[in-house]
């Protein structure tokens, strides 16, 4: 019989999903913490997807048959409007989450009420499901609601969230394709506190089919999620104009791509670009003192030494430079952790 009070929705859509489907599935049901919902979303696939679904023989598992093929976002906002689960829990169908993933998260729920989105890092595998690395993501508020004003910070099957949020967020935005999770996250994390737990909890399959790897069009939706979170931090706390389209992307090269080609003058208006948002940042969440210097500080060094290395090795003293007025931003003293923050 199925419950009709479960602790949490585990929410899953579903197109051609057939290689890994049946793992992606028992990893849920093997889950240590019972009282959850499985709620799939059949999104009308054309290889054996369906059969797989409907073979499982478990209560607490519940399926949606899209008539026509509708895509990921409208079959994942047809899930939630379903959702019987107080929390809402993501999982893609190639995904396998550790046995101890929905207790962990659940738990960390019932101790803050506050709380409204929590993920963890991950383990990215291959189509063998052999591993290729280890992701680990930001875990403190203040840490990941900076990084997404430039990307998306997590891997959709390692979140969890409150399902009352979800629904005053607005639920996905349908005009995305491919980025829907990151506007979501940008979204949430705007209004609420979100937080991720170091463990890695999740096993992300990327296969060459996967969406990132696949569609140019994703790339083009990050840039445009990452722009309006910019431009709504920066209003009223900086001039936005002085910002270029060019420095944020450059800006978001610094700070967590690659530094390969990038010139002196470059670097520097990046970290010029780095510094000046993180100033708006901290006005616009009311982050002072202590903790503004201290994450100012971490912003400062991250760029400074990224950008150094690869000066010194090709012996750009102009590049070096640069990363020494960077790093003048960052003091030893300062970037010791405050009491009770996390990275």
């Amino acid at each position: 019989m199925i419950r009709l009070d479960p602790r949490v929705t585990v929410l899953m859509a579903v197109h051609n999903g057939e290689p890994f489907l049946e793992q992606a599935i028992n990893s849920i049901l093997g889950q240590t913490f019972r009282n959850f919902e499985l709620l799939i979303v059949e999104d009308a696939s054309t290889d054996n997807s369906a059969r797989i679904v409907t073979s499982f023989d478990d209560p607490r598992i519940r399926i949606l048959i899209n008539s026509r093929n509708l895509g990921l976002t409208p079959s994942l906002n047809r899930g939630i409007a379903e959702a019987r689960a107080p929390l809402l829990a993501r999982h893609d169908a190639d995904d396998i989450s550790e046995p101890t993933r929905l207790q962990r998260q659940i738990t960390r729920f019932d101790a803050d009420p506050q709380l409204a989105l929590l993920s963890s890092s991950y383990v990215r595998i291959d189509e063998s499901g052999a591993k290729t690395a280890l992701r680990q993501i930001p875990t403190s508020c203040t840490a990941i609601r900076w990084r997404l004003l430039f990307l998306n910070v997590f891997t959709h099957s390692s979140v969890t969230m409150r399902t009352e949020v979800v629904l005053r967020a607005g639920l996905y935005d349908e005009r995305y394709r491919f980025a829907q999770d990151y506007d979501l996250w940008s979204r949430i994390a705007r209004m609420a506190r979100v937080e991720a737990l170091v463990e890695p909890l999740v096993r992300y399959r990327r296969t060459p089919q996967s969406m990132s790897a696949t569609f140019p069009g994703a790339a083009a939706e990050v840039d445009a999620i990452s722009r309006r979170n910019i431009e709504l931090v920066a209003a009223g706390h900086i001039d936005a104009e002085r910002i270029r389209d060019d420095d944020v992307r450059a800006a978001r090269s610094l700070l967590f791509g690659t530094t390969s080609g990038m010139t002196p003058a470059r670097g520097e208006s990046a970290g010029a670009a780095a510094l000046l948002l993180h100033r708006a940042f901290c006005d616009f969440y009311g982050i002072e003192g202590r903790e503004a210097s201290y994450h100012r500080a971490r912003v400062a060094w991250s760029a400074g030494t990224r950008l150094m290395r690869p000066s010194l090795l090709s012996g750009d003293m102009r590049g070096a430079a640069t990363a020494v007025r960077l790093l003048a931003h960052a003091p030893l003293a300062v970037l010791a952790k405050p009491t009770g923050s996390s990275r």
